[in-house]
């Protein structure tokens, strides 16, 4: 094979891979997140988190949520819509350590 075909398809197998995996970033205290943006204004944020010592479901929830509102009112200076990104395929099972939110700017 030519160089030039050899260097033709090596472009052509990495435009078409898939994208890496990214890695989650660490935020305030004990929240870890991911930010991604599939296209035509939205946003998804992955966020992730442990537990304390004295911990329970909605507190974590709500460290979550707020995590979530502050960084999408960053994002979109204060207009923002902001809602959780639910699987129903999955049903809401055990402690809540992670979920995911999906924004969009006004």
């Amino acid at each position: 094979m030519s160089g030039l075909a050899q260097a033709l398809c090596f472009f052509c197998a990495v435009v078409g891979s898939p994208p890496y995996p990214q890695l989650s970033q660490r935020a305030v205290g004990d929240i870890r997140y991911t930010h991604e943006t599939p296209g035509g204004g939205v946003h998804v944020l992955r966020l992730s988190t442990t537990d304390y010592l004295v911990d329970a479901d909605p507190y974590r929830a709500e460290r979550l949520y707020a995590f979530a509102y502050g960084f999408a009112y960053r994002a979109c200076y204060g207009r923002f819509s902001l809602a959780p990104a639910e699987r129903k395929s999955w049903p809401a099972v055990g402690p809540i350590y992670a979920q995911q939110f999906v924004f969009r700017c006004r």
